[in-house]
């Protein structure tokens, strides 16, 4: 047997797989049947995923902590105003209105954003469960 024949990561098994992301050729025991991936390969996609993850979830809980904090300062600025009125700034919006519609309009923004957040965490989510 030629030495191009034994597998390239452990160099013991006779190689039987080649790797579709960095073409080693590896015996069955260091590759991944349902990624089609070496073992070293498969390694560092599953570290990147655990990092993205973690960045994500980051992510998300610092827009949960921002909309908090809006919701905070419209209450807040809801109470300022005379006459009732309030005003809310929605970049590059400005809407000078009752307490109640201001109140009305900063929960629809609110609802937009965790949807769309809840939107992508599960697009990401799908995409790393393959």
């Amino acid at each position: 047997m030629d030495v191009r024949d034994y597998c390239e990561i452990c160099g013991i098994e006779r190689a039987v797989y080649r790797c579709s992301s960095c073409g080693r050729r590896v015996c069955k025991d260091d590759f991944n049947l349902s990624e089609k991936v070496c073992a070293e390969c498969y390694e560092a996609r599953r570290a990147v995923t655990i990092d993205n993850v973690g960045s994500i979830m980051l992510a998300g809980i610092l827009s949960i902590v921002a909309i908090l904090l809006l919701f905070i300062g419209f209450t807040f600025l809801l109470d300022t105003f005379p006459r009732g009125e309030s005003i809310v700034i929605i970049f590059p919006f400005i809407v000078i209105s009752d307490p109640y519609t201001g109140l009305f309009i900063a929960l629809v923004y609110a609802a937009i954003i965790i949807g769309i957040m809840a939107l992508f965490v599960r697009y990401f989510l799908r995409s790393i469960s393959r």
